[in-house]
């Protein structure tokens, strides 16, 4: 097949930091070059993926109308995967109906972006897709795009939680730190803070070590060396990488139980979930327990198989090639 993958271009592909659909786009475009098929990948500047590329001139959202362009003018493709934010390609605003696409919803559970217009969406965990009112689309897990043999398992040592990601009042960072700062126990956080958080982040910061944005390598021994990754979302998380990435080290993860956490994270087994009213108690609970810290890494790297996610995405977009449609 002659595909075309369109992923968010404000990050590199594969991205130098932050970027979990960018490190997905680069195994799926790379993992599908490898199967023989030609791809071409729509991308923001200094994308690095070893394929072929068409590059924005700028790292925006907005620049993702520059894919519509180029999509319009060369009809040499056969199905798009569309990985970006406003999904334009899958949009009757972008190309027109009956363009073969197939969209991937990596999680906006506020509707910020386009989604009922959108064609053959695939979503990122069964329970995302249940929440957005779609329980017959297709759904596949994410992967971090590695392979889950390279990523070091960690001592868990270092004396402190962590956690790793985008910091906003929805992702419960707040509960985190209060909980740490009860029970005495240094809270690291990873990540980094829009403007528009600024005032959120400032009623906290003084609980936490803010460590800032960290590459990959960089993210394996943060999480290896933490007792656990606090990660209390308040909202239905589609299925977040740090979550992943932390049991693979095999850090275990306090979390609670909403969107695709619930599909990584079981109680008792390789965390503990809890309600947002019962964090501290429930990170008590956790850091009483002696983990298996190997048991808490084969809870998840089955799941992680990047070429068993690949053989998945080359399913769905041969069948959206053929004319089919859900």
């Amino acid at each position: 097949m002659k595909i075309v993958i369109a992923v968010n271009p404000e990050q590199p592909c594969p991205p130098v930091g932050y970027g979990g659909t960018q490190r997905q786009a680069a195994a799926i475009a790379e993992g599908l070059v490898e199967r023989g098929h030609l791809v071409t990948l729509l991308c923001g500047p200094g994308s690095t993926c070893r394929v072929d590329k068409y590059v924005v001139t700028t790292a925006s959202v907005g620049a993702e109308w520059e894919y519509v362009s180029w999509l319009r003018q060369s009809r040499d493709w056969d199905v798009v995967l569309d990985m970006t934010m406003n999904h334009l390609p899958s949009r009757p605003s972008g190309l027109p109906d009956g363009s073969k696409t197939v969209a991937w919803m990596t999680g906006d559970p506020l509707r910020k972006y386009a989604h009922d217009d959108v064609r053959n969406r695939v979503y990122v965990s069964r329970p995302f897709a249940e929440f957005c009112g779609c329980p017959d689309h297709p759904a596949v897990s994410n992967v971090i795009g590695d392979d889950p043999a390279t990523v070091p398992l960690g001592s868990g040592g270092g004396g402190y939680c962590c956690y790793l990601g985008t910091i906003r009042p929805e992702k419960g960072v707040h509960l985190a730190a209060e909980a740490c700062c009860r029970l005495g126990v240094p809270f690291k956080v990873a990540g980094v803070v829009q403007g528009r958080f600024l005032p959120y982040w400032e009623s906290f910061r003084g609980q936490v070590d803010m460590v800032g944005e960290v590459g990959s390598a960089d993210r394996y021994t943060l999480l290896g060396g933490a007792a656990a990754l606090v990660f209390p979302s308040l909202w239905c998380d589609a299925g977040p990488l740090a979550v992943k990435e932390s049991l693979l080290c095999g850090t275990p993860v306090l979390a609670c139980p909403n969107g695709g956490l619930t599909e990584d994270v079981v109680d008792g087994i390789n965390g503990v979930l809890v309600e947002p009213k019962d964090v501290t108690p429930g990170l008590d609970r956790l850091l009483s327990k002696e983990w298996d810290r190997l048991a808490v890494r084969s809870s998840i790297s089955e799941r992680m198989n990047v070429d068993r996610y690949v053989d998945q995405v080359e399913i769905m977009l041969a069948r959206v090639a053929k004319g089919g449609a859900w």
